[in-house]
């Protein structure tokens, strides 16, 4: 009887706390509430009272939200160290194992496929392992490791009943580095009867281009039947690596007549090829390459996607020609959208214009930028619907 109370008691004690929790799940961004219930979890399990795993889950995702995925991989380890009969549900092990093949943790990867592996109570399955497959496959791939992503894959594919699905060949895809292999991966989706999806897609553009070059990624490009922005965007980017400044421009062209709205990576990559093709120019093509950029720069403000990223090489042209003045209406535009801009950006501007190396000096003073500081995107200029005109 007394058992049956503790245990009582321990249940008690975790719905407690996983419904305090849930009312702060809608604050997300917020640094100290993430902290708050990685300490209040710990205290917990120091008390060795039971954690649940939806209450592991959302402390695990808020932590990594706000960007601490180190103290996300700690809290998940420590949880399944301290309670042997502890099995987090699949959407967290497949959160942490997904950040840390991001971030080449090959430690952390190995620790949450071992633990459901080995777990005695509730053994993985086969689907439940070929839903962790990709991230470990993408582990490899970040680590250039061809040789240990194939072994992987046959391990699980022939001995463990995994059924690969599209998430596990793309996976493996990004993971070849070889012609040899790269057929070989495509020898099996067509023997395994797979439709390319848009992921696919992409990813074949980018390895046709790193194994084949530039002819085969753009003819894989032409043979999709309806590209996205995304193909097209990959298709772009291959082509101004090569400084072909017109072929860039055409995708542009075809992605707008198709009724669809280039992405900040397009603009960046036409940007690209315009800065590469002005230092490469003399002084009297500079004209035509600057209205060229201004008219790039007025589609980028009407789509909504201008950006510290994609307006960095843009302030290099205007650098490279000397034209004060357009740096200035652009860089007052960034400033006037968001606070949050690169410190490289900084540094390029205040080459534009001396004058303006001052200010800018204020600027990361007030604002305390430093070049550690993490790049995010600007706020969305369809807020603005004259964005374009004025510029």
């Amino acid at each position: 009887k007394k058992m049956d109370n503790a245990r009582q008691n321990d249940i008690e004690c975790a719905l407690g706390l996983e419904k305090r929790i849930k009312t702060l799940h809608k604050k997300v961004g917020d640094r100290k509430i993430a902290f708050q219930i990685r300490d209040t979890i710990t205290k917990q399990m120091s008390n060795k009272q039971t954690i649940g795993s939806k209450t592991l889950y959302i402390a695990v995702a808020m932590l990594i939200k706000v960007n601490h995925y180190s103290e996300a991989a700690r809290l998940y380890t420590e949880t399944c160290n301290r309670d042997p009969n502890m099995r987090p549900d699949m959407k967290t092990s497949e959160l942490v194992m997904s950040q840390a093949a991001h971030l080449r943790d090959t430690a952390v990867c190995s620790f949450v496929y071992t633990h459901l592996s080995k777990h005695k109570k509730f053994p993985i399955t086969p689907t439940e392992r070929g839903r962790l497959l990709p991230a470990y496959l993408t582990l490899y791939a970040r680590l250039r490791s061809e040789t240990s992503a194939f072994k992987l894959f046959d391990r699980v594919t022939k001995h463990d009943g995994v059924v690969p699905d599209e998430a596990t060949m793309n996976a493996l895809l990004s993971a070849c580095f070889s012609r040899k292999k790269f057929q070989l991966c495509l020898s099996m989706m067509t023997k395994g009867k797979m439709v390319p999806g848009d992921q696919t897609h992409d990813i074949l553009i980018k390895k046709y281009h790193n194994l084949y070059g530039k002819e085969k990624a753009l003819a894989h490009y032409r043979s999709i039947a309806s590209p996205t922005v995304r193909h097209s965007t990959s298709a772009a980017i291959v082509l101004q690596t090569h400084g072909d400044l017109e072929g860039c421009l055409n995708i542009l062209k075809s992605v707008i007549l198709s009724g669809q709205e280039p992405s900040g990576f397009m603009m960046t990559a036409i940007f690209e090829a315009l800065l590469k093709r002005v230092k490469q120019s003399c002084e009297e093509d500079h004209a035509k390459l600057i209205s060229v950029t201004d008219q790039a720069v007025g589609l980028a403000g009407k789509y909504g996607v201008i950006s510290s990223h994609v307006a960095l090489p843009v302030f290099e042209i205007y650098h490279h020609v000397k034209d004060t003045k357009r740096a200035h209406v652009l860089w007052n535009l960034l400033v006037n959208l968001d606070g949050g801009i690169r410190p490289r950006i900084m540094t390029v501007f205040a080459r534009v214009d001396s004058v303006a190396a001052e200010a800018v000096k204020e600027l990361r003073r007030s604002t305390g930028s430093s070049p550690n500081d993490h790049t995010h995107k600007l706020g969305n200029m369809r807020n603005n619907p004259n964005f374009g005109e004025q510029l």
